[in-house]
């Protein structure tokens, strides 16, 4: 990646190289164009390492892409020379001696961008958006990968994957708001998708895996969901305003009273990506304290701010507007709400009121017009969310028919020593149990490290020898897919002989690909008697 800039001092020009191709971004008029670099071009500008590589003999000019090595051992330099390392970092390995050392550089771009000066932050943002969530989320489907390929043994081949990448893609969601937010750059990555052969791997392991295998109805249900959820990132990308007044709300509510890290622009929990189907300015009864409500697909927000001002569309989304709200309650879930107007329908007054659990908001608007227009859209919106949830639990129901060979007993008695991902150590965490498309989640317990939750479930058994019992723990968030604390995998071929007649069994599993915790199971395997009656 090269930075330069024209002859605006704050015109900032961007040339990326994304997979051998080089493209000239535009910052300030958000447009790219194809171009072709020389020496020249990086003379007097600021090249950082990104996503392409450059010819060590002649800097700035492309080259033969070099062997890049990842860190897993933490060490320290002792001279000058060398580098401290921590796991996870990446080095392209320039030389490699006949002594055992390395020469490489490492693969860093982040910070050293941030803190070189020569983007600001806003232009961060711009390229950047979530780029920590991308590689969290990317992280948790290696770790599972990792996981698996641990369980198996050393040396031991893998026999089957698509179970846990049918389970680790619907946690890929952060890619909807990166690409909501990239237009041009979308544009350009699905031109490569469309012809770099590395991006048909995995079509190349379905059309490789026989009908007849194990692993072939798990990568077909795998592919369906890869292409639902590239549909969701293209749906983003088409509602762009959509995306840009809920970045515009990211940057103008202030989440004070939220624990979790509430990011509008991002998936729901249930609904898919978020949208805004409503806002405006609406009154307290009592106090008629002003209230700027925004109404989302899973939950309603209502905010207050000191400066007063008219109200609409244009006015509240102002991109130049510095007024910054705050939170007048804490989000109000559409799935827990009862909405009504008043019962005397000859009444010309524009009230209407919102139960939550064991809470009355009245709240009025400006006219009986827009009055009607808040109470059609939050009853619209809770009787889709709790169609949806009504909708899921059946499918996991019909899922769960076939009664196969024998069942499993499951009981997640505990975890310890958890390790929160918060900044503020704490965690809600629960356990996700799934068996293929079998999947049950336990109930979250507030605040804790070493949570007890005594959660029971069964499951079917299909093949004794290759169905796969897996435990992830995940760190719950209202707002955004939840954090990963840890997973485990059970073979039932394992279960099956270590029980071998002598009862449920009791078993502490590590978590692995973290640095602590352990789960605390009862297993208890029944197999079906197959004799012919």
């Amino acid at each position: 990646m090269l930075v330069t800039k024209t002859s605006s001092p704050s015109h900032m020009v961007v040339g990326l190289n994304l997979f051998d191709r080089w493209v000239l971004y535009d910052a300030e008029n958000q447009s790219y164009e194809d171009f072709s670099p020389t020496k020249a071009d990086f003379k007097g500008a600021a090249t950082i390492h990104f996503a392409g590589y450059v010819d060590t003999a002649n800097p700035g000019v492309p080259g033969k892409k070099p062997e890049i090595a990842q860190v897993t051992t933490a060490s320290d330099a002792t001279t000058p020379e060398q580098l401290s390392l921590t796991p996870g970092q990446l080095i392209v390995v320039l030389h490699k001696n006949s002594n055992s050392w390395w020469l490489g550089e490492l693969q860093e771009f982040h910070k050293p961008m941030a803190e070189s000066g020569r983007l600001t932050e806003a232009e961060m943002s711009m390229i950047f958006v979530n780029w920590r969530e991308l590689i969290m989320c990317s992280t948790k489907l290696l770790k599972a990968l990792r996981v698996r390929k641990k369980m198996a043994g050393e040396r031991m081949p893998v026999q089957v994957v698509g179970d846990i990448l049918s389970s680790e893609l619907t946690h890929m969601q952060a890619y909807i708001r990166f690409c909501s937010c990239q237009l041009n750059a979308v544009a350009l990555l699905q031109q490569k998708t469309d012809k770099s052969p590395d991006f048909k791997l995995f079509l190349n392991i379905l059309d490789n895996t026989p009908p007849t295998h194990a692993d072939h109805a798990k990568l077909r249900a795998a592919l369906e969901q890869a292409e639902e959820l590239c549909s969701q990132v293209n749906e983003s990308v088409k509602d762009k305003e959509n995306s840009d007044r809920l970045e515009w709300i990211q940057n103008h509510v202030l989440c004070d009273g939220v624990t979790e890290n509430l990011v509008f622009n991002s998936l729901t929990n249930y609904l898919g990506p978020r949208k805004l189907l409503h806002s405006g300015k609406l009154h307290k009864t009592k106090s008629s304290k002003e209230l700027w409500a925004f109404l989302f697909t899973d939950f309603l927000l209502l905010t207050y701010t000191s400066k007063q001002f008219s109200s609409g569309p244009d006015k509240l989304f102002n991109s130049n507007s510095n007024t910054q709200y705050k939170m007048y309650k804490t989000p109000v879930f559409l799935n827990e709400v009862l909405v009504k107007t008043p019962s005397d329908p000859s009444s010309d007054d524009p009230v209407f009121h919102i139960s939550h659990i064991d809470r009355v908001y009245t709240l009025k608007a400006d006219t009986i017009n827009e009055r009607d227009t808040w109470v059609q859209k939050i009853k619209a919106a809770s009787d889709h969310f709790i169609e949806t949830e009504r909708r899921e639990k059946a499918y996991q129901a019909r899922l769960q028919k076939n009664s196969g060979i024998g069942r499993l007993l499951v009981t997640v008695l505990e975890a310890t020593e958890l390790k929160s991902c918060k900044p503020n150590g704490k965690s809600n965490p629960y356990c996700e149990l799934t068996m293929g498309t079998q999947c049950y989640t336990s109930h979250h317990q507030p605040d804790t490290l070493n949570p007890k939750w005594n959660f029971n479930c069964h499951f079917f058994i299909k093949d004794l020898y290759q169905d796969v019992l897996c435990l992830t723990i995940f760190e719950r968030d209202q707002f955004s897919p939840d954090d990963y604390l840890g997973r485990t995998e059970v073979p039932v071929a394992t279960i099956k002989k270590d029980q071998d007649g002598k009862g449920p069994l009791v078993r502490r599993l590590l978590l692995h690909e973290v640095p602590t915790g352990e789960v605390k199971v009862r297993l208890d395997l029944q197999v079906y008697d197959q004799t012919p009656h």
